[in-house]
């Protein structure tokens, strides 16, 4: 710790970020210490495109008076990230810092205040244009969503979205990972016995037209697994013959091709428990579905089609959001079924109201 990092430095300037963001970010949600809100803002103009919420907490022995607990990245704004945003009444660009993570929101707090955090986020994809919803991929055409970010840094929120689509996919999301590991285990297990063996025979064995290691490299490369979704396939693989090839494969030719694959990945186990963490809140009419491009990226300066420079986060995840009226409004509209962006393998059905609590496919 730096001399000038003492306790009374750190609730200082917690509280002087949490002041600059209550006045900059698009919404704000203040709470106080059992997680009730006091207040919702919407801040016209704004200067960071976040939703903020904003509390006391005690985290490492310092008590926090005001500190940002929780940040959502909406469109193309990314939680906790610097920017130098117009300012709409000077038309001057103005600087905004990153803010420094001190304390994030416990789970009872979030418990309390999760409708009032949907409802804002419903109401913010709500307002979001009809023109341009649908976009093409491939031959196919697929319902968009507001796109949010959220960090690794608020790991209860994290949590929250990866269950959320766990169980509001309509390609459910266990069923497409019991699928990929019973393929994986079948192109697999015939090439156990070159678990152990020298690289030079595993490469051998995969430049065979055809043969199961060429297909389950391909399909590795190509899926491009989030951690979660790694979990998943790791988890059913565990205790098959197919195990200890499937892991001399990630180790010896998948490290480093994205960014999740590295040996040992933290992320599939940290992930993992996320996904199986037990009483965190999750939207109800909301379909939420992760996107998998701008993970795995990382934090790479790439060049666009147009040349232009784009930026990638290494720690945050984005997705689509997209609200159960808006479905059905598109729906109405085009007089038939549409094709949500989670694998595009099934078409949508409106579920019961009294089975809510099921995925609705």
């Amino acid at each position: 710790m730096k001399k000038h990092e003492t306790q009374s430095w750190k609730a200082r300037v917690a509280c002087n970020q949490a002041e600059r963001v209550a006045h900059t970010a698009r919404w704000v949600l203040t709470i106080d210490g059992k997680g009730a809100v006091l207040s919702v803002v919407q801040n016209k103009p704004h200067q960071l495109d976040v939703m903020a919420v904003i509390g006391p907490a005690e985290a490492g022995g310092i008590r926090y008076e005001q500190t940002v607990l929780v940040e959502i990245g909406i469109r193309r704004g990314k939680p906790y990230s610097q920017g130098k945003p117009i300012d709409s009444l000077t038309g001057k660009r103005k600087r905004i810092f990153t803010r420094q993570k001190f304390a994030t929101i416990d789970l009872p707090r979030l418990c309390r205040m999760w409708k009032r955090l949907e409802s804002v986020m419903v109401e913010e994809a709500s307002g979001m244009s009809r023109v341009g919803i649908l976009f093409q991929r491939g031959k196919q055409e697929l319902l968009d969503g507001i796109v949010f970010t959220i960090s690794e840094k608020d790991p209860l929120m994290l949590a929250a979205i990866l269950q959320s689509e766990r169980r509001m996919r309509t390609n459910p999301l266990d069923e497409d990972m019991e699928k990929a590991a019973i393929f994986l285990r079948r192109t697999l297990e015939p090439h156990n016995d070159l678990s152990f063996a020298p690289k030079k025979d595993i490469v051998r064995a995969v430049g065979r037209k055809r043969s199961g290691l060429e297909k389950a490299l391909w399909f590795l490369n190509h899926r491009c697994f989030l951690p979660h979704q790694r979990y998943l396939v790791e988890k059913l693989l565990w205790e098959t013959p197919a195990w200890d090839i499937y892991a001399r494969l990630m180790r010896d030719f998948l490290s480093d091709t994205h960014g999740t694959y590295t040996e040992p990945d933290p992320r599939v186990s940290v992930w993992g428990a996320l996904l199986e963490l037990r009483n965190v809140p999750t939207f109800n009419g909301v379909y939420v579905w992760t996107r998998k491009e701008s993970f795995h990226r990382r934090q790479k300066r790439i060049r666009g089609n147009e040349g232009r420079r784009a930026y990638f986060f290494s720690d945050v995840l984005t997705l689509y959001f997209t609200p159960e009226e808006i479905v059905e409004e598109v729906r109405m509209e085009r007089k038939g079924d549409l094709i949500l962006p989670d694998g595009a393998r099934r078409t949508i059905r409106r579920y019961q109201e009294n089975k809510s609590d099921d995925i609705p496919f």
